[in-house]
C-alpha cells in the first residue's frame, strides 16, 4: 500500500535497500548534458566581455597573467548592469552576478587597478605561502626606507640647497570619457600624468601627455625628470628623488645616464631612493587622489579636458602643468656613460631590483647601496665611455606625432556621436596607421 500510494515498484525498493547502508539511495553517476540554455545565455556573456576593450600589457604587473579592462567599470556590479542591459536588448537571458564573476574568473579578466593596491608580501605571509624569515626582512626593509624619507623630508625644511620629491604616474586616463554605453565598447585615446610632487614647499607639477606624443618608455619618464631638474634654481646642490622601484619607469640604465648627465650639467648631486615594494605610498599619491575626486563626474571629450581640469584641482599653490607635444621627449637611451646598473655580473649576484638608492655625483659616477642603512659603493662602469662633457648631445626621441592603430581611430571616429561638434577636428586630426 506504501509503496503503491508512491507509485514505486517492490523491485526498486530492493536495490535501494540493498545498495546503502541508510536506506536512501546513492546519486546517479550519470552526467545529464547541459542544457541548451545555460551554454548560451553563459556564451551570450563571454561574448559580451571579449566586446570589452582591454589595455596594453604595459599598464599592468608583469607578474599578473591577468588581462585588464580599460578603466571605464569601477566596480564588478556595475559591469553586471552594462552587461544586463545589453543582455535584455538582444533578448538573451541574464545570468546571475555570481556566475558572471565566475565568468570573469574562467577569462582571466579582471577589473583595470592602480597598482598601489594590497602589497602581495604580506598577503601571501596572511595566506601561508611565505615563510616568516622573508616577511620579517620584508618589513625591515619597508620600515628602513619609511624613516629615510622622513628624516630626509626633516633635513630639507632646514637646509636651502635640499631638496626631496615624491614622483609617480597616474592611473591611466581615458579620452572621451562619458557616461554613455558607447564609451563601453570602443578604444579610447590613452593619456598620462606623470607627476613630481615637492616635499618642502608643497608644490606640484604635472607632465601630461597622450598616447600620440610619447610612449611610456624610460626615455619619456627620463625626459621629464631632467626638464624638472634643470628648472631647478642653482642653489641647489642635493636632490633627493623618493619612487617605487617600477624598473622601466624608475630604476633602469637610461635613466642612470640621464640623471648622471643632468647631474654633471648642473653640479648637483642626485640621490635616488627606492621604497619597498607593496609600500609605496608617497605623497605624490594626494595629488592623484585630489585629481581623481575633481574628475568625478566630470565630461571628458578632448584631453586639454583634463589639463584643464588638473589646474584648479588645488585653489591654494595650484599644479603646474605640463601639456607635452613629441617634441619635448629625449632619447637619453643614446647616453653610455653606463652601460648597466647592475651592481653584480655573474649568476647568484645582486641584480638592478636589489638596489635600494642610488647617488650620482657631478664629477661623472654612480654610486649604489643594497641597504638604508648600508655604505655606498661604486657602481662597475662596464660601458668604454668617458665620464659627461660639455658637448654631450641628446637628440629627439620622436620625429613626428606616434601613430594610433586604424581600428582605435575608427573607433574614435563612432564616439564623435557623443562627443559634440566643437571637438570632431581634435579626432579628425588624430595620426593613425
Amino acid at each position: 500500500m506504501f509503496l503503491s500510494t508512491l507509485g514505486i515498484g517492490e523491485k526498486m525498493m530492493y536495490e535501494w535497500i540493498l545498495n546503502s547502508k541508510n536506506g536512501i539511495p546513492h546519486k546517479s553517476n550519470v552526467k545529464r548534458p547541459a542544457k541548451q540554455y545555460d551554454i548560451d545565455r553563459k556564451q551570450y556573456a563571454k561574448s559580451f566581455l571579449e566586446r570589452l576593450p582591454k589595455l596594453p600589457s604595459h599598464y599592468c604587473r608583469a607578474s599578473s597573467s591577468k588581462v585588464y579592462l580599460e578603466p571605464v567599470f569601477q566596480i564588478i556590479s556595475e559591469l553586471h548592469r552594462e552587461y544586463r542591459k545589453e543582455a535584455q536588448k538582444d533578448e538573451s537571458p541574464v545570468i546571475s552576478r555570481t556566475l558572471f564573476h565566475n565568468i570573469l574568473d574562467e577569462l582571466n579578466i579582471s577589473l583595470f587597478q592602480p597598482r598601489k593596491d594590497q602589497c602581495d608580501t604580506c598577503c601571501g605571509y596572511e595566506a601561508g605561502n611565505i615563510n616568516k624569515v622573508m616577511y620579517d626582512q620584508h618589513i625591515v626593509k619597508k620600515e628602513a626606507a619609511r624613516a629615510e624619507k622622513n628624516k630626509d623630508k626633516e633635513a630639507a625644511l632646514t637646509k636651502d640647497d635640499m631638496k626631496v620629491i615624491s614622483l609617480d604616474l597616474q592611473a591611466l586616463l581615458m579620452c572621451p570619457l562619458l557616461k554613455a554605453s558607447a564609451m563601453y565598447y570602443k578604444t579610447k585615446l590613452s593619456c598620462h600624468n606623470f607627476t613630481i610632487f615637492d616635499m618642502k614647499t608643497k608644490d606640484v607639477i604635472c607632465y601630461f601627455w597622450t598616447e600620440v606624443e610619447g610612449d611610456l618608455t624610460s626615455n619619456s619618464f627620463s625626459s621629464c625628470v631632467v626638464d624638472y631638474i634643470m628648472s631647478l634654481d642653482n642653489s641647489i646642490k642635493t636632490l633627493i628623488i623618493y619612487s617605487d622601484g617600477c624598473t622601466y619607469q624608475n630604476r633602469n640604465v637610461t635613466l642612470s645616464n640621464a640623471l648622471l648627465k643632468v647631474a654633471y650639467d648642473k653640479k648637483i648631486t642626485i640621490f635616488q631612493k627606492y621604497l619597498e615594494r607593496g609600500h609605496t605610498q608617497m605623497e605624490v599619491d594626494s595629488v592623484h587622489s585630489v585629481i581623481e575626486r575633481k574628475l568625478k563626474n566630470k565630461p571628458i571629450y578632448v584631453p586639454q579636458n583634463y589639463v584643464d581640469i588638473f589646474k584648479v584641482s588645488r585653489l591654494e599653490r595650484p599644479y603646474d602643468v605640463k601639456y607635452l607635444s613629441h617634441q619635448f621627449f629625449k632619447k637619453y637611451s643614446d647616453l653610455n656613460y653606463y652601460n648597466s646598473i647592475r651592481p653584480g655580473s655573474k649568476v647568484g649576484d645582486n641584480v638592478v631590483t636589489d638596489i635600494r638608492a642610488l647617488m650620482y655625483l657631478p664629477e661623472g659616477e654612480i654610486k649604489y647601496k643594497l641597504a638604508m642603512s648600508g655604505d655606498y659603493l661604486e657602481l662597475p662602469r662596464r660601458a668604454k665611455i668617458s665620464a659627461p662633457g660639455d658637448t654631450d648631445q641628446v637628440g629627439n626621441l620622436h620625429d613626428s606625432a606616434l601613430c594610433i592603430k586604424a581600428s582605435k581611430y575608427k573607433h574614435l571616429q563612432e564616439l564623435k556621436s557623443v562627443v559634440p561638434r566643437d571637438f570632431h577636428a581634435f579626432y579628425d586630426n588624430l595620426p593613425h596607421a
